[in-house]
């Protein structure tokens, strides 16, 4: 749930919905693992990592040019003060955080997560081993606890309203900044390719097609099946996933009986910000294969049928030679 938080994946929203930028901050303490830093740091805009920083090389590594235009002395001073306390308390913290949950060994992890968007709104999450343990309420001033054993770390969750304004002017700040130096970067376009695979299941007498959506960015995205053009049906939705090339791909899954797929069309749409109208993708039904099943089954109507016959033809030959031994064995003579 945290990872999902940090980068808010979404699936299934019309492009229609409001879009907003948003900065986050997301931090990872690892305790009794050799083999990551101590200490990360990463800065997101959407989905997009914009500084990496971590605890063995002690260095931000900026990842786009345009953030030059951003790296005033006060901002790379700031950037300091913030990784500093941020190692410096979850390294505190996190040893404390394993006690109360009755954790003394084995690798664990405490992740924070912070940041705004472009309408103000605030947030800030606390996370361990994955999961939300504590969500700050940057509005109401409180900490709500997200699984029990948390609740014992409630009387040093406090947050300050002069805090709270302080880090809303700095951070809208800083994403305005980098919204208008890497407005290119940050509203890339790119447009979904679709494909439709389509696998017969001759035992359930259905087909299934699957809606196969790749390449586009950003990724909110929404798929869907239509049949005659207008009603949606239920299909089964994959998650959206990110491509090696920073872009995204998503699957939604259709079954159809053969009966169905022979009276109605059916059509995958697709709306996307790239896209300058919806992109309908209608599905060419390729054959149910129910003439080939149905060709099987009178088949094998016919063997059983020749099967029973000659049955019934043996059994009565079987009485008529029964009705007297001397016709047996002279019938038994005759095939010899």
């Amino acid at each position: 749930m945290f990872w999902f938080r940090v980068f808010g994946i979404a699936y299934g929203f019309h492009v229609s919905c409001a879009v907003t930028l948003s900065f986050r901050s997301v931090y990872t303490t690892g305790l009794n693992s050799s083999d990551f830093p101590i200490f990360i740091l990463e800065e997101f805009i959407d989905d997009i990592e914009i500084y990496y920083y971590n605890s063995n090389t002690t260095i931000w590594i900026r990842q786009y040019e345009w953030l030059k235009n951003v790296e005033s002395p006060s901002f790379l001073s700031t950037q300091k003060e913030i990784s500093d306390y941020l190692l410096n308390a979850s390294a505190t913290n996190i040893k404390p955080l394993m006690n109360i949950l009755n954790q003394i060994s084995g690798v664990h992890t405490l992740q924070g997560l912070f940041g705004c968007d472009l309408t103000g709104g605030l947030f800030a999450i606390v996370g361990y081993d994955g999961e939300d343990l504590i969500i700050l309420n940057m509005t109401t001033l409180e900490c709500i606890i997200a699984q029990e054993q948390a609740s014992l770390l409630l009387h040093n969750c406090v947050i300050s309203k002069v805090f709270v304004q302080i880090f809303q002017t700095l951070c809208s700040g800083w994403l305005s900044e980098f919204v208008f130096y890497g407005g290119e970067t940050l509203n890339r376009q790119v447009q979904p390719s679709v494909f439709l695979l389509q696998k017969t299941i001759p035992e359930l007498l259905e087909t299934e097609v699957t809606c196969f959506v790749t390449g586009f960015y950003p990724q909110l995205i929404d798929v869907e099946w239509v049949r005659d053009g207008g009603q949606a049906v239920q299909a089964l939705s994959g998650d959206v996933l990110l491509n090696d090339d920073n872009t995204y791909q998503v699957r939604k899954v259709l079954n159809v009986s053969f009966m169905d797929a022979e009276k109605y069309g059916y059509s995958c749409q697709v709306n996307h910000s790239s896209l300058p109208r919806k992109l309908i993708v209608p599905w060419n039904y390729k054959g149910s294969s129910t003439g080939i099943i149905v060709g099987v089954v009178v088949a094998a109507v016919v063997i059983i049928a020749i099967i029973i016959t000659g049955l019934v033809y043996w059994m009565k030959r079987q009485r008529g030679l029964t009705n007297g031994g001397g016709n047996r064995v002279s019938y038994v003579r005759d095939l010899t």
